[in-house]
């Protein structure tokens, strides 16, 4: 009996600790999606920046193969930008393509998959550089930014706070029935 009641109570704290890190994670993903609504439709930012670090969904395949269509890039103000790089910049939207040649008074970008440069991207055009790819995520992402994708993360979040409830009236009602059965 004293075995069964220990691998209970580790399972109790082990429900927990996954309770807690899910907990988090939710209420992560509430607040940042509240506050690139806001970020968005308050003060009007095209990129609103948590801690230095913007995220976009790449919506194209112009980047192609190495950012595609779906994925989830992560981008970061720099002080300075070089060729090679990966920069998004706002010309009638955002725009994530590859410095390829640096001229004096801008950069000229093309996007891997296109076979012709874009016009000249001026430093003030430019948002950041691509710091990270997350393959496919962003669909996820998008989602999660929808009001219906918003109503599942405080469901999920309810759910998970209340499970421990809902397991023990279940585990009550087994009992109750196996005592009236005897």
């Amino acid at each position: 009996m004293g075995a069964q009641m220990d691998k209970i109570k580790k399972n109790k704290k082990l429900f927990g600790i996954i309770k807690g890190f899910f907990i988090v994670i939710l209420a992560l993903l509430l607040f940042i999606n509240v506050y690139s609504i806001v970020g968005r439709l308050i003060f009007h930012e095209a990129l609103p920046k948590l801690f230095g670090l913007s995220d976009a969904v790449v919506l194209s395949g112009s980047m192609s193969p190495t950012i595609n269509a779906g994925d989830l890039i992560v981008i970061a103000e720099k002080n300075s930008y070089n060729t090679g790089d990966i920069v998004t910049y706002e010309n009638n939207g955002l725009v994530t393509h590859r410095i390829v040649e640096t001229k004096e008074n801008g950069f000229i970008t093309k996007g891997d998959h296109n076979n012709t440069e874009d016009k000249l991207v001026s430093p003030d055009q430019i948002r950041g550089k691509v710091v990270l790819i997350l393959p496919k995520i962003g669909y996820i992402v998008s989602f999660f930014k929808t009001p219906l994708g918003m109503v599942i993360i405080i469901g999920v979040a309810a759910i998970i706070l209340e499970m421990p409830t809902i397991i023990t009236k279940i585990k009550n009602k087994k009992v109750g029935r196996e005592y009236e059965k005897q």
